[in-house]
Formats: structure tokens, C-alpha cells, sequence
């Protein structure tokens, strides 16, 4: 596990919490090259990370310890990404930004989980651009030649004994017309079942969907993968047009034109993957070597006080 980004991706996991807001003259825990960690902030992400319900009293100190340590690390790993040129374009933010908010029915239910969390959405795209630099510098500190090369039959191995890695799940490739009305809908698909519509074409013309120019392909996508509403398509034999299914972007028809059954992925497909994998505990130990360094050629003060208040 990466030291740096364990602390960003609790950051980002958005778990059903309060987050503690900064005091007046908020106590410093801790300063990494002068920039403080203020206690306020320490103890919020102990509180997305609490120990154990019956730890010690010792326990819970070595507990508050490592999530310091993991906002320390952080704040170096940051620092070396600027210090690189490393920091993530607008766009790649953005693009994360949507991503995460894709797991939310409208952009306002996940801004309201932000909130509650104590996040702004300018607070949450920075945690977000951060993650992204953190990503980047320590790919730029693994080194692939000091990873010895996983042997063919090595390969092979681990293939063998970890088949329920490399199962591909059942898949449809379907089109798509996305209408603002139920009554539009049912009219389409009328039209479509009496022989009067090319679908694709009819997806090209009406549809308010992104896929509309390419006549509602929506590709191949296994169960679970799409927004809801998607996979009541995995119902319908491969042809035929599906009832209108309605969802929060509108009306939607389906028509399944090809399925893949589920299977195992042959093993030169994911053979890459497999070296990748084997070759993992070398390229860890040239991360934490280097966030070893870059640690030690920080200033880093600790106020053992103000970490006792924590405990």
C-alpha cells in the first residue's frame, strides 16, 4: 500500500461522519517545513479512522500516531509533486470530480454529501488534485528495472491458482434512445416494432443522449457498470426492444444487439497484468524508500502535547 495516498483516499471515501470544524486560534499538532497541521484537522481524520472500540489507551496513541504520520507523508508527497511540476491539469480534475459524482443520483445529493462532511466543493476538488499528484510523483519515484522480470512458468502459476481473478462477467452491447417523455417513448418504440424505424437511425435523430451520433451504442457493459435503469436491458433476448424504462435523465429504450457469455479471460490477455502484480512488492519498496527520503529531508516538528489531547 502506498504511504501517501492511504491517507488521501480515506480523505476521498466520503464515509457517513461529521467532520469537526476549526476552532478560534486553532492548536498546531504538527508543522512539515513550517505549514502547520492543526489539531482540528487531525482529529477529523481520526474520526474517519477511529480505533478500535476496545483499544488501550496505548493502542489508541499508536492509532493517532499513524494517521499524523499519514497526513505527514502526504504533505510531503505534495510538496515533491509541485516541487516537479507534477500538479494535475483542470481537466484531469474535473474529470475525477465527475467520476465520483457519478455515484450519486444528481449533483446535488453529492454536494450535500460533501457538505456534510464538512467538505466545499473547492475543498474537495483540491483533496481530489492532490490525490492526482500524489499518484503522479510516486509513479515517477517506482523504478520497473529493479523489479526482477516474473519468469513465463511463474506466470503461468499464479494464473492457474487465481482463476476468480480473471473471470470477465456476462456482457450486452445494446443501443440506446434517451427521450424527455414517457408518451415520446412508447411512441418511438411503436413505430420501431411496426417496422417503421431503423433503430440506430431513430437514436441518431431524436435521442438526447451523448451516444446519439453513434446511433445509442452504449458498447459492451457487464451488470452493474451503467447508471440505473441500464441493466434491465440483460433481460432481453438479443434484437429486441425493451419496454420504456423511465430513470432521472428521462425515457429510455433499449435494444440488445449482441451478449457475451461470462468466461475466463485467457491467460496471454492478462499476462502483463500478472508481472505487474508479482513485480508489486519491489516497485512498494522504491516508494517507501522514497517517501523515507523525502521525509527525512523535510523540517518536521511534532507537538507531543497537542497529540496527547487527541487520545
Amino acid at each position: 500500500m502506498r504511504p501517501g495516498p492511504a491517507a488521501l483516499a480515506c480523505l476521498l471515501a466520503l464515509p457517513a461522519c461529521q467532520s469537526a470544524a476549526p476552532p478560534a486560534g486553532p492548536r498546531v499538532v504538527a508543522r512539515v517545513d513550517g505549514a502547520p497541521i492543526e489539531l482540528w484537522e487531525l482529529e477529523r481524520e481520526y474520526r474517519r479512522r477511529p480505533a478500535a472500540a476496545d483499544a488501550t489507551p496505548e493502542e489508541r496513541a499508536v492509532h493517532a500516531r499513524r494517521v499524523l504520520d499519514e497526513m505527514i507523508e502526504q504533505r510531503v508527497l505534495v510538496a515533491e509533486a509541485r516541487r516537479r511540476g507534477l500538479w494535475p491539469p483542470a481537466a484531469a480534475v474535473d474529470a475525477a470530480y465527475a467520476a465520483r459524482a457519478a455515484d450519486y443520483p444528481n449533483e446535488r445529493a453529492f454536494v450535500e454529501a460533501l457538505l456534510e462532511q464538512g467538505h466545499t466543493v473547492e475543498r474537495f476538488r483540491t483533496l481530489l488534485a492532490e490525490k492526482l499528484a500524489v499518484d503522479r510523483v510516486l509513479d515517477e519515484a517506482r523504478d520497473p528495472a529493479s523489479a526482477p522480470a516474473a519468469a513465463d512458468g511463474a506466470v503461468a502459476a499464479y494464473y492457474a491458482a487465481h482463476p476468480d481473478e480473471f473471470g470477465a462477467p456476462e456482457e450486452i452491447r445494446a443501443l440506446h434512445i434517451v427521450v424527455p417523455t414517457a408518451d415520446e417513448a412508447r411512441q418511438i418504440r411503436d413505430e420501431i416494432a411496426k417496422g417503421g424505424g431503423d433503430f440506430a437511425a431513430v437514436a441518431r435523430a431524436r435521442s438526447t443522449g451523448p451516444e446519439a451520433a453513434a446511433g445509442g451504442d452504449l458498447g459492451y457493459y457487464a451488470k452493474g457498470t451503467m447508471p440505473d435503469g441500464f441493466d434491465s436491458a440483460f433481460d432481453l433476448a438479443v434484437g429486441a426492444v425493451g419496454a420504456v424504462v423511465e430513470t432521472d435523465s428521462g425515457f429510455h429504450l433499449f435494444k440488445v444487439v449482441d451478449r457475451r457469455p461470462a468466461h475466463l479471460r485467457a491467460l496471454p490477455e492478462v499476462a502483463d497484468s500478472i508481472r505487474r502484480k508479482l513485480a508489486g512488492p519491489a516497485l512498494a519498496a522504491d516508494e517507501r524508500a522514497f517517501v523515507a527520503k523525502l521525509r527525512e529531508a523535510a523540517t518536521i516538528e511534532v507537538d507531543e502535547a497537542a497529540l496527547r489531547e487527541l487520545r
